[in-house]
């Protein structure tokens, strides 16, 4: 049995997302809860963040499986238009099953995404872009990963008007080396999000 820790039957999912302002790299929110809460809510901002997200699922054999995901963002600017965008995904999960002695902890497949992005938006206000993935075997346990090393391309797309922020961020990866043992892989994730932002920086 492998693990996707971005697939299943999610019961809870809970985000924080600590910031820190990266006024170097152009145009950034006030320092007040709620323009600090609508740019963390931007996968690609111009800001330096570390979102921690946690799934609760069961599996279809009963298994609990608890998902971690430490998803890091380091933007670069590349010149007066274009930012580099860094967002790695570090899964650490664990596992609780009736089956004795299969209760397990671990590391999944940590994969990095790499989005050029335009420091401004569009004259539609849509926020994009594009660019590389690369997902590295780091799966402590073989139910946690691939055990092949993939890669592929990934892009995001969103707007924000008035207290909503809508996009999402979408991105297929191939096996090209790794376990000959194991399956090969072609996986496409997509990930819609639609934020509803009240006062005060809280947002549904």
């Amino acid at each position: 049995m492998e693990i996707n820790p971005l697939c299943g039957c999610a019961l809870l999912a809970l985000a924080c997302v600590p910031t820190v302002h990266a006024d170097a790299l152009g145009p950034t929110p006030s320092d007040n809860a709620a323009d600090l809460a609508r740019a963390a809510q931007n996968p690609i901002a111009a800001m330096i963040s570390v979102p921690f997200q946690n799934n609760l699922q069961i599996l279809e054999d009963g298994t609990v499986l608890n998902t971690l995901l430490i998803q890091p963002v380091l933007p670069f600017r590349l010149n007066a238009d274009w930012n580099l965008i860094s967002r790695t995904i570090v899964p650490v999960l664990a596992v609780s099953s009736a089956v004795p002695g299969f209760d397990k902890w671990g590391l999944g497949d940590i994969q990095q995404s790499l989005f050029f992005s335009p420091r401004a938006p569009t004259s539609n206000g849509v926020i994009w872009g594009v660019g590389p993935v690369i997902s590295a075997p780091s799966a402590t346990e073989p139910i946690y990963g691939s055990g092949k090393w993939s890669a592929g391309a990934g892009a995001v797309g969103l707007t924000m008007s008035g207290p909503w922020v809508i996009g999402a961020l979408l991105n297929n990866i191939w096996s090209f080396a790794g376990a000959s043992d194991r399956a090969a892989v072609s996986q496409m994730t997509l990930q819609p999000f639609v934020n509803y932002n009240l006062d005060g920086g809280w947002f549904l």
